[in-house]
This record gives structure tokens, C-alpha cells and sequence, in this order.
């Protein structure tokens, strides 16, 4: 790996096979892989904790697991009921089906990455995409502005998982968050979605099933991603509960107090 934290960008050598046909609304998701960028164009960077999605099929099974969430988390399951953000699109590869799908003058986008809100900007001219940290983004202020609570997806980098998820449940209890389908480690996603009385049930089973209703979705091989993580992922919905189901389930606690 060179000093820079950058990793060398290969072409994927060949086409993914098709997807099979989606099963929510009447959406079409291309099902090819993710896009195809010139050498050098845009290395993911391991001081970003940047993995591209690089498998159409994993792409178009995360899509359609959001659209299910986002639409099962919404009171109607219309286009103009969900308010998709995608967290760190990086190239694009969730990108593009999402925009297919929502609309590209419908679906935001929060990337920190200079070069991919450039690469983004060519491709989807009339997508708006905030250069910004996720960890500095103003959930409730963006919520406001679109008119509602948010449907968020992304495929978040290892290292700041929970930061990720912690501000998103702060943001569903003061109504700006309705659900969340993201990928993370395996590990964790098996740890959130644990059942009581479990080897894997503990504190992250506690906190995120107090704020949300937790789905492992499935699990995904570290093949999918460029470059290849040392550790299997998964895709796991969160559905949060809301401010008044939120305070019943803490019996007069206060959530900020489950973190300490």
C-alpha cells in the first residue's frame, strides 16, 4: 500500500450476472456492476475506510431491501413518502440504482470524499450531494428542509459504524430518522439483531432494539467489495421506534443515558 492511504485501483475484469427482478413497487434495478472507472480515477482509501461495492447483484439485493424498509418504516408507500439520503456513496455503485428508483432531484446524497462528490456531480447532474462528514451532518435541519423524516442508506466504513448509527437513532428520537439499511461488519450486525438469552446478545442488542426494530437482512462476502475486507459483512435494517414508543420503552430514562 502506498504512503498515501490510498489502495491501487484495478478494473473489475468482468460483468456481474443480472439480477433477478425486483419484487417492490414496479422499479427496475440495473443489476450491472458497479461503474466502471478509468485507472486511477478514484482509489479507495483506507484512511476513509472505503470498500466499493463492486457486485450488481449485492447492489440491486441492497436496494430493494431499502425500498422494503423505507416503505414498511413510511405511513404510504409512495415515491413522495420516502425521503432517501444515501451516506457515502463513494462511486456511485448504490447510487445509481437509488436515483432509478427515487429520482435524481429526489434522492441526497452526504459524501466527505472531494473526489467523489466531483465523480458524482458528472454523473447525476441534478443529484444533490452535501461534502460533508456524516458524522457532521444535521439530520433533523435536513429532515426539515425535505419535509419529513428520512429513509438513510449507506455503506458505511468499519471504523465509524456506531458513531454513524448512534447519531442516527439521536436524530429518530427527535423525528427526523425513520429507518436506516446499511452494511457493517458481520459481527456487529449479528450482536445488534441478537435475541435475549443469545451468546451474542449485549449492550448494542440492548440500545438499537430499544430504538429501532433490528433486521439482519443477510450476509455478504468480503468478494463483493473493492478492495476485499478481512471480514464478512452483512446488510441490516433498522426500523426506529420514534420519540413516543421510544420513551415508554426507557420508562422515564433519557436515551443519552444508555451511553454511559
Amino acid at each position: 500500500r502506498p504512503s498515501t492511504g490510498e489502495w491501487e485501483w484495478e478494473e473489475d475484469p468482468g460483468e456481474a450476472p443480472p439480477s433477478p427482478e425486483s419484487s417492490v413497487a414496479a422499479a427496475t434495478i440495473d443489476a450491472s456492476a458497479a461503474p466502471k472507472l478509468p485507472s486511477g480515477a478514484l482509489k479507495p482509501k483506507q484512511s476513509l475506510g472505503q470498500n466499493f461495492l463492486q457486485d450488481g447483484n449485492t447492489v440491486a439485493k441492497i436496494v430493494r431491501a431499502f425500498a422494503e424498509d423505507a416503505s414498511r418504516a413510511s405511513e404510504a408507500g409512495e415515491r413522495g413518502a420516502v425521503r432517501p439520503v444515501e451516506l457515502g456513496p463513494g462511486a456511485g455503485a448504490l447510487t445509481g440504482p437509488l436515483v432509478e428508483r427515487f429520482g435524481e432531484d429526489v434522492l441526497r446524497c452526504i459524501e466527505i470524499d472531494p473526489r467523489a462528490v466531483d465523480l458524482l456531480a458528472e454523473r447525476f447532474p441534478a443529484l444533490r450531494v452535501s461534502h460533508l462528514d456524516v458524522l457532521q451532518a444535521d439530520y433533523p435541519a435536513l429532515a426539515a428542509e425535505l419535509g419529513g423524516p428520512l429513509s438513510v442508506i449507506g455503506n458505511l466504513p468499519y471504523y465509524i459504524t456506531s458513531q454513524i448509527l448512534f447519531a442516527l437513532a439521536d436524530a429518530s428520537h427527535a423525528g427526523a430518522v425513520l429507518c436506516a439499511t446499511v452494511t457493517m461488519q458481520l459481527e456487529v450486525a449479528r450482536r445488534m439483531a441478537a435475541s435475549t438469552r443469545t451468546k451474542d446478545y449485549g449492550i448494542l442488542s440492548v440500545v438499537f432494539q430499544l430504538y429501532a426494530d433490528v433486521d439482519l437482512h443477510f450476509k455478504i462476502p468480503p468478494t463483493v467489495f473493492y478492495p476485499a475486507p478481512k471480514v464478512d459483512s452483512a446488510l441490516v435494517g433498522l426500523r426506529f421506534v420514534g420519540p413516543d414508543v421510544l420513551r415508554a420503552r426507557l420508562g422515564g430514562g433519557r436515551p443519552q443515558d444508555l451511553r454511559r
